[in-house]
């Protein structure tokens, strides 16, 4: 897989408990998260929460202020994310 933005090959980046686009639509009610590989940009083109993973998604965790500080005023929804495009299949 390579990075959408400089086209660097994605390097593997640890583990994390995430449910895959076909997992989903599989299963969408299961709860229970395995944890599978997570790739990042060598170069750093995204932030530091933003990982890839293993089908070529694109994963953007919210951040604390997102999760606990808007959630509570009841105004989460609103703020978006930033935009970032799925990785680059190379098969």
């Amino acid at each position: 897989m390579k990075c959408p933005v400089c086209k660097a090959e994605l390097v593997r980046a640890g583990e994390s408990a995430y449910e895959t686009l076909s997992e989903h639509v599989c299963d969408p009610n299961n709860t229970d998260r395995t944890k599978k590989p997570r790739f990042k940009c060598p170069n750093r083109c995204y932030p530091r929460r933003v990982f890839f993973g293993i089908e070529g998604g694109v994963y953007v965790p919210p951040t604390w202020i997102q999760k606990h500080i808007l959630w509570a005023l009841g105004i989460y929804g609103w703020v978006k994310s930033p935009k970032v495009e799925d990785a680059i299949l190379d098969y």
